[in-house]
């Protein structure tokens, strides 16, 4: 296949995605459910860039399996798949990840509830929807507004 048919492939992928997205959020009343991965967690299921349209939804929605959205204790939204569901609320785990967002050697994410849940992805065959690599532009200006608001410190290297 030459690299044309591969870019119209997926701009064409990319415009259906984003319908979708748009007709769901339409639907739902809530704002334009798209997220950026911006971390290798998800890896193969998901890479760093992808952009991954979702639904707005509640607990009961949810079953094991699901890649849901989440907006995590210190506010991020957080994109896993769900592992295990005790007492009404979800315990997630990126899917790269040897340990739970519950557990392990970083601070522990509370079990998710219907406070804290946005929404899940859309799945198709048991696997999210993304525009691969597509939220690497968005990355790159978070990442150059970061370092922008860094403050100086006189008298030192800067980054």
């Amino acid at each position: 296949m030459n690299m044309r048919k591969v870019m119209e492939n997926m701009i064409f992928t990319a415009v259906i995605l984003l319908l979708v997205a748009r007709f769901s959020a339409v639907l739902t009343g809530s704002a334009y459910p798209l997220s950026v991965v911006s971390s290798d967690s998800m890896r193969p299921s998901l890479n760093k860039g992808d952009i991954v349209p979702w639904i707005p939804c509640s607990i009961e929605k949810v079953k094991v399996g699901d890649v849901v959205i989440y907006r995590s204790v210190h506010g991020y939204l957080m994109i896993h798949r769900v592992v295990d569901i005790r007492n009404g609320k979800l315990i997630t785990r990126g899917d790269a990840n040897n340990y739970t967002d519950q557990e392990g050697p970083h601070v522990p994410e509370p079990l998710i509830g219907d406070e804290n849940l946005c929404g899940k992805a859309i799945m198709v065959g048991g696997k999210p929807l993304k525009i691969p690599l597509a939220g690497y532009f968005w990355l790159s200006i978070k990442e150059m507004v970061s370092k922008m608001a860094t403050p100086i410190k006189w008298g030192r290297p800067q980054p």
